[in-house]
Order: structure tokens, then C-alpha cells, then sequence
């Protein structure tokens, strides 16, 4: 009988041998005499009895699965007489990169310890966009990132923020509040060799939070915040909805001087498997001016070659931001 041994991935493979089959019988392969499953079956046995890895034959069953698609259009032009390099399958990237000038206000609400705010912001926008059928050229890290670069085009648009925040710090030392960021939907012009593409649009993020004080000082603050928004990434099917928490010390904390550190950690709810990233900061505030230096580092690593080099293990995500400002 069939031994219970890698039962998910026969039935990964058998989803595809029901694609490729009626092809693969036209012509002129004879596995008739073969059910769909008894041929998965024979394939992954023998893997098995080749000595190959249980862990390998789970990758190469889910990467069938997963391009099953190019998989079959690659076996029809085949059949067909036509050149593999028919198949359009195709790595595309989509990205942007933003520098934000931002004025801001905020006031008194109607209600006692409520206060509004907004910014009206110049957002620079670089789009980049890299497209390349990989059936038809070798593609190498480095290529994607050098024309990703390289084809790319800056716009300037304005953006808006808008704010709501309860602020009870005195009383029960506790802070709510709520920002929608880019809430006028601001869209960037594509590169040329993105004809076709539509705009890049910076959809609006709506997020909320709450900050405590243990100490009557208020030299201490636990944070935490959520999206309130799924966000749309520009990858089909990936989405972020990122929650945080951390904390912050600050030195000094006059009202003319202070310095503080912070440390936390976020992670996307919207991925299940995502794993957290670690995040890290300095402030500087000198009478009216401050500076904020940000960062963050995911503690998932991955596997990148460049060339010729040896593969080396990165950190899946890298963020540094720098803020400066004037409260007046």
C-alpha cells in the first residue's frame, strides 16, 4: 500500500498533474494506463527512494503548486511546437520611495482635553518598475535592483494628515488617538517603461493608539498602536496591518531640553506567518527644534547571492527614517 509519508504533498502534485496530463497525453506520453493520484504517488516515491530529503520534496511539491500556471502554459507551447520562451511569466517589481515636507497645526476640540490637528505635506515621490519575462533571460539580484533604480520617475503631490487626540495624562496619565495619513488618495506618475500602468496611488492608513504613564513625572511611557486599515501593498495578495508596542525614556525632559530613547517591536497581523521586527530610536529636542532618528530590523531572515558571491542570510526588512522639525 501507499505509506502515509507525505501525504500533502501527492496531493499538491496531483493538482497539477491534472492540469499537464491532457497535455502531456496529446503528446504522446502513455500514462493512461495512470490515475491522477497513483502518478503523484510514483513521482513522490520515487524521490523517497532516491534518498531525496523530506524537506526537499515538500519545496519542489509546493513550488509546482505554486507556479502551476507557467507550469502548463510552458507544457503547451511545447506540444505545440512553440519555444518555451513563449511563456510570459515574469518577475515585476513595483515601488516607490517618499520625502515628506510637512507644516502642521493643532488646536483645542470642543471637548475638555481633546485637541485636532493636520498636516499639508509636499510628497516627492520616485516610482520604480522592473519587468522581466525570466523563461527568456537569466536574471540576477543585481539586475532588478540596478533597472529597478534606473527606470524610475519623480513627481511632486501634495498630502494631507488629520488627527484626533484625548489626552488625559494629568488626571489618569493616559493619552488616545487616532491619524489618518495621505487621506487624499495622492497619485505619482509611472516611469516610461511602465506604459500602460496605471498611477501609483499612496492609499490613506488609518491608525490608532494608546500611551500610559506609570510615573507622576512622566519621564516613562508605554505605547502601543494599530492599524486600524488593511493595507494594500503594491504585491498582488500582500497586505499589512501592523500593530506595535514599545516604549520610550526620556532624559532631562524639560520643556526647552530633552533627549529620549526608544525600543519596541511591531508585527504584521495581517500575515500570519509574518514574524516581529524590532524597533529602535533617538529624539533630540532643543527649545523649538527636534530631531528624530528611527529604525527598524526584522528578525526573519532570508537568503540573498549576488553574482558569483556566496549566498549570505539578511534581515527580510531594513527601515531608517530621520524626522526634523519646528514647534512654534
Amino acid at each position: 500500500g501507499d505509506p502515509p509519508r507525505l501525504i500533502a504533498e501527492r496531493d499538491k502534485v496531483q493538482t497539477v498533474i491534472t492540469d499537464v496530463k491532457p497535455i502531456l497525453i496529446n503528446a504522446g506520453f502513455s500514462i493512461t494506463n495512470l490515475t491522477d493520484q497513483e502518478l503523484a504517488n510514483v513521482l513522490v516515491n520515487k524521490a523517497i527512494a532516491a534518498n531525496v530529503t523530506d524537506a526537499d520534496i515538500t519545496k519542489a511539491a509546493t513550488d509546482l503548486e505554486t507556479n502551476r500556471t507557467a507550469t502548463k502554459e510552458v507544457l503547451q507551447n511545447i506540444a505545440s511546437g512553440s519555444a518555451y520562451t513563449n511563456n510570459e511569466s515574469n518577475v515585476t517589481l513595483r515601488g516607490i520611495t517618499l520625502f515628506e515636507v510637512a507644516a502642521g497645526y493643532g488646536h483645542k476640540f470642543f471637548f475638555k482635553d481633546t485637541y485636532w490637528g493636520a498636516n499639508l505635506k509636499a510628497l516627492v515621490g520616485r516610482v520604480g518598475y522592473f519587468r522581466e519575462e525570466f523563461l527568456k533571460k537569466k536574471i540576477e539580484s543585481s539586475d532588478t535592483t540596478t533597472d529597478f533604480d534606473k527606470n524610475s520617475r519623480q513627481s511632486i503631490q501634495p498630502g494631507v494628515d488629520l488627527g484626533l487626540m484625548l489626552d488625559k495624562r494629568d488626571k489618569y496619565r493616559f493619552k488616545l488617538g487616532i491619524v489618518g495619513r495621505n487621506v487624499n488618495f495622492p497619485e505619482f506618475d509611472q516611469p516610461a517603461v511602465a506604459a500602460g500602468e496605471p498611477k501609483y496611488r499612496v492609499q490613506p492608513q488609518v491608525r490608532a493608539g494608546a500611551a500610559f504613564y506609570p510615573f507622576k513625572r512622566k519621564f516613562f511611557v508605554i505605547a502601543s498602536d494599530i492599524d486600524v486599515t488593511n493595507n494594500i501593498s503594491p504585491v498582488p495578495g500582500f497586505s499589512t496591518r501592523m500593530w506595535g508596542l514599545g516604549t520610550e525614556l526620556n532624559f532631562v525632559n524639560s520643556n526647552w531640553f530633552n533627549i529620549g530613547l526608544r525600543a519596541g517591536l511591531m508585527k504584521n497581523l495581517s500575515e500570519n506567518d509574518s514574524k516581529p521586527t524590532y524597533t529602535g530610536g533617538v529624539g533630540l529636542k532643543l527649545l523649538h527644534f527636534f530631531v528624530d532618528v528611527a529604525g527598524a530590523v526584522s528578525s526573519e531572515l532570508v537568503e540573498v547571492k549576488s553574482g558569483d558571491k556566496e549566498s549570505q542570510k539578511v534581515p527580510q526588512n531594513v527601515q531608517v527614517g530621520v524626522a526634523f522639525g519646528l514647534n512654534f
